[in-house]
């Protein structure tokens, strides 16, 4: 098993972050998007062989009376960018953060987003 270790966020600036981790997890991604620039910025500063996580947006994965939920500013613009985003990266992952609600979920993920029309 190979392990990987980084933190959540860049707990010091990228450049030295980069010195000492070859992975980050992207939290913002959870309630939000990310702006292309942002992204193209981080890819771009980063060593090829460093991975980014982005946690899935809570929208999949938390009901929306959920205590953390955050309405998403524009609903639209992250479905039509996700998927865009998610392809031009090198190296990434995507990682579900699962409350006791999604682990009971009986239905499969893509009937929740067919529900939920978000992709």
């Amino acid at each position: 098993m190979h392990v990987k270790i980084g933190t959540c966020g860049f707990s010091v600036g990228r450049k030295k972050y980069f010195k000492f981790f070859k992975i980050v997890e992207i939290q913002k991604t959870f309630y939000d998007f990310v702006k292309e620039e942002t992204l193209n910025k981080w890819r771009e500063e980063a060593p090829s062989d460093f991975e980014f996580s982005f946690k899935v947006i809570q929208l999949l994965t938390h009901p929306l009376n959920s205590p953390t939920y955050r309405r998403m500013k524009d609903v639209k613009k992250f479905k039509e960018n996700s998927l865009k985003y998610v392809k031009s990266w090198r190296r990434f992952q995507m990682f579900l953060g699962q409350d006791l609600w999604f682990s009971s979920f009986q239905s499969p993920l893509k009937e929740t987003v067919q529900t939920r029309r978000i992709l």
